[in-house]
């Protein structure tokens, strides 16, 4: 003889049957997640299942896990049927950049002199305007990471070396900037 108790994940008993397991016996359920409870002479056993509306359903003795009785009965908590468990888990979404280029920066310099007066008398200019052209190459990363469906943050770098013609030849004038920032679409 075989006992089978089923019981929504409520842990609420929702029906108990009584029969020889060779024996086919129907239930009626409502959709909705179940552990069924089979006991046998060999002990007791349980097995987790879901069901969608109108579907049948059969439960087959090698889906049952052997489980303490005691540990099937007991009403709150949970009952651990699959202890262990192994999975991959991928995260979408996240975006990376990274890229080379080039930037020119234009370098103004003006030099208002502090003895204007004494120099203008002899015939000097007062004021001088100097303007550059700093080219030189860049590298650049950045990462953005959703927050829900509309909105990111994103993180960025970027540093490189511009080289301005001094009056000796090129000069060196390294640069790097960090940004962070959030974003939305609408």
């Amino acid at each position: 003889m075989t006992s089978r108790s089923l019981r929504a994940t409520s842990r609420t008993v929702v029906g108990e049957l009584w029969g020889r397991p060779e024996r086919d016996v129907v239930f009626a359920l409502p959709a909705g997640r179940y552990l069924a409870q089979r006991t046998t002479g060999a002990g007791s056993a349980g097995m987790a299942f879901s069901l969608a509306p109108s579907e049948a359903r059969t439960l087959r003795a090698d889906e049952f896990r052997a489980v303490p009785e005691e540990q099937l009965a007991t009403k709150g908590g949970t009952v651990v049927l699959w202890p262990n468990e192994i999975g991959v888990e991928l995260s979408a979404g996240a975006s990376l950049g990274l890229g080379l280029g080039a930037e020119a920066d234009v370098i103004w310099q003006t030099l208002d002199r502090a003895d204007s007066a004494r120099v203008a008398a002899a015939g000097y200019p007062t004021i001088q305007r100097y303007v550059g052209l700093a080219p030189g190459p860049i590298a650049l990363a950045h990462i953005r990471e959703p927050i829900g469906l509309r909105t990111w943050v994103e993180l960025a770098a970027r540093g490189g070396v511009l080289l301005p013609e001094l009056s000796g030849g090129l000069g060196e004038m390294w640069t790097w900037r960090a940004e962070a920032g959030v974003g939305v679409q609408f």
